[in-house]
């Protein structure tokens, strides 16, 4: 596979799981229910990491270097 084409791959997954995880993180947050306070805590977190480690991905994309 070509760098160019793998460089492609690995912006569209990011932006892909940004686009997924932003609307997850808005529908955790704007959950009104009182039940599963800790639940809804624990999967922001996950929710949270998912977004950093796709900016980290996307940042750290060797292949520009290369």
């Amino acid at each position: 596979m070509n760098s160019s084409l793998q460089s492609r791959y690995v912006y569209l997954s990011c932006f892909l799981g940004f686009t997924a995880n932003g609307f997850l993180l808005y529908f955790i947050l704007t959950d009104k229910s009182k039940s599963h306070n800790g639940y809804k805590r624990i999967l922001g977190i996950i929710t949270l990491y998912n977004l950093y480690y796709g900016l980290v991905h996307a940042v750290t994309d060797m292949v520009k270097i290369l």
